[in-house]
């Protein structure tokens, strides 16, 4: 039984959906309609679960007939996953006592698929006699990206969205040729120590493209090579009520920036 807006979600509000395993022998699942994939396209399924008392969930892609393609078993009591078919799998980012469960992979083949959540038994069988075990999701997305967005908090939440990331081919930032572009438009920051921002790094803070906004309303790209910012260049007065178009060109250490198509610093040694 699924009873929406039952529980505490992530968000600190009572909009989670609380599910009961009933007394019945059966396969105890929520799935979402049907959804149309094109063959070779990457897949995101996510899904924040509270562990109360079922302890293993699975998370599948199925045909329409609720076969399963491809899925992914979640502990979630040791915080591990197994029985992976078709596709990789981890516990995200936990908010609230809510980890996020996520799958990822390609289709095989282009047709209409279903997302769905099963509750398995203490044994990992997904037929079973439940006595009202209880669980709670919420946030269900299916994506066509290789991970899933981050949450984005609805009004009065009492938390703010977590950071989105993304993975280069090239471990080496400065390693080759490429860059950095983006239509930008931010809130404003509520206090100087908290500001916006978008980066690519080799994972050190001491190697990354980045721009963002600093509390004044400044839109400021640059580049930090070696902990040290080759490209201290700023933009002011751009503010925060439309989109802005930044560009980071680099090539080994030369690079360009522009916002606007300003030309905001170089470096062609």
């Amino acid at each position: 039984t699924a009873t929406p807006y039952a529980a505490e979600s992530p968000e600190g509000q009572s909009n989670a959906v609380s599910l009961s395993v009933g007394t019945s022998n059966a396969k105890h699942f929520v799935a979402a309609k049907e959804a149309a994939l094109t063959a070779a396209d990457p897949f995101a399924f996510a899904v924040y679960a509270k562990y109360i008392g079922v302890r293993y969930i699975r998370l599948k892609i199925t045909d329409v007939s609720h076969t399963e393609i491809s899925g992914a078993t979640f502990d979630m009591v040791n915080s591990t996953v197994e029985d992976l078919v078709g596709v990789t799998a981890r516990f995200a980012t936990t908010v609230n006592g809510y980890p996020r469960l996520v799958i990822s992979g390609v289709t095989a083949s282009s047709g209409n698929y279903r997302a769905a959540v099963y509750f398995l038994d203490d044994s990992k069988n997904e037929t079973w006699t439940g006595s009202n075990q209880v669980g709670q999701l919420y946030e269900a997305t299916l994506e066509v990206r290789t991970q899933p967005s981050s949450l984005i908090p609805r009004s009065g939440a009492s938390i703010i969205r977590d950071r989105e990331r993304i993975t280069i081919s090239d471990s080496i930032l400065f390693g080759g040729e490429g860059y950095l572009y983006a239509e930008v438009m931010a809130s404003e920051p509520e206090t100087s120590a908290t500001f916006p921002s978008i980066s690519i790094s080799n994972g050190a803070i001491d190697n990354r493209v980045f721009f963002y906004y600093d509390s004044d309303g400044v839109l400021r790209p640059t580049i930090r090579l070696n902990n040290t910012e080759q490209m201290p260049a700023v933009y002011s007065n751009v503010g925060f009520d439309r989109f802005h178009k930044v560009l980071i060109n680099y090539h080994h250490k030369n690079y360009f920036a522009t916002v606007d198509g300003a030309v905001l610093g170089f470096n062609d040694d």
